[in-house]
C-alpha cells in the first residue's frame, strides 16, 4: 500500500509540476475591446477622471521570462474624454495635447523586470508632443488560461511634455502630477 501511495504522490507531483509549466505562455494578441487606458489628474485641488478610447498595443510578455518582453503602446490622443465636454475640447488644443500636431502619445518599453507575486516594472520612454522622456510603470499580471490582464499604473508631470502651456502651465491650477493608469488584456496564440 505504501508502494502505492508513494507512485501516486510522485505521479501528482510530476502531473502538477508539468501542468504549471504548460501554462507558462508569451502574450502576443492585445483584446482591444477588453483593454482600456484612463489618467486621474487634479485642477483646483478637485480630482479629475478621464480616458482614451483609441490605442494601439504591441506586446510580447512571457511572465516567466521579462527580460524578453517588448511592448509599444500608440494612444490616440484625439480620443480623449477629459471628463465633461467643455474639459475635452480644451484638452485637444495646442496649449494642451495639440492632437492636430502631435496625434499621438508613444510608450516603447526597453526593460521589464520582475518584483515578485505576479509584479513587474516596465522601463521605457514617453514621448507626447514631440518630447520624449524616461518612464517607468509597475504593473501586475493575472493569468487564466491563455489570457492575461496587465494592471498598472505610470505616473508623468505634464509640464515635461508642455501639456497644458501659457497660463496653463501653473501647476497650481492644474496640478503637474498626472497618474495613467492601464487594464491589458492579451491572449496567447
Amino acid at each position: 500500500m505504501n508502494r502505492f501511495v508513494s507512485r501516486t504522490a510522485l505521479a501528482l507531483v510530476l502531473g502538477s509540476g508539468l501542468l504549471g509549466a504548460a501554462q507558462a505562455a508569451e502574450y502576443t494578441q492585445v483584446d482591444a475591446a477588453a483593454s482600456r487606458i484612463a489618467f486621474t489628474y487634479k485642477q483646483m485641488q478637485v480630482g479629475m477622471n478621464g480616458s482614451f478610447a483609441k490605442f494601439d498595443t504591441t506586446l510580447r510578455f512571457d511572465p516567466a521570462h521579462p527580460e524578453k518582453a517588448q511592448a509599444t503602446v500608440k494612444v490616440t490622443l484625439a480620443s480623449v474624454d477629459a471628463g465633461s465636454k467643455p474639459a475635452t475640447s480644451s484638452a485637444t488644443t495646442k496649449e494642451w495635447l495639440d492632437v492636430a500636431g502631435s496625434p499621438l502619445a508613444v510608450f516603447e518599453s526597453t526593460q521589464v523586470k520582475s518584483l515578485g507575486n505576479q509584479r513587474f516594472e516596465a522601463a521605457g520612454t514617453l514621448t507626447i508632443k514631440g518630447k520624449s522622456q524616461p518612464a517607468t510603470s509597475t504593473f501586475t499580471v493575472k493569468e487564466q488560461g491563455k489570457t492575461a490582464v496587465l494592471e498598472g499604473t505610470l505616473p508623468l508631470k505634464r509640464t515635461a511634455f508642455s501639456i497644458g502651456e501659457g497660463a496653463w502651465s501653473d501647476t497650481s491650477i492644474v496640478a503637474d502630477e498626472i497618474q495613467v493608469s492601464y487594464r491589458i488584456t492579451a491572449v496567447a496564440p
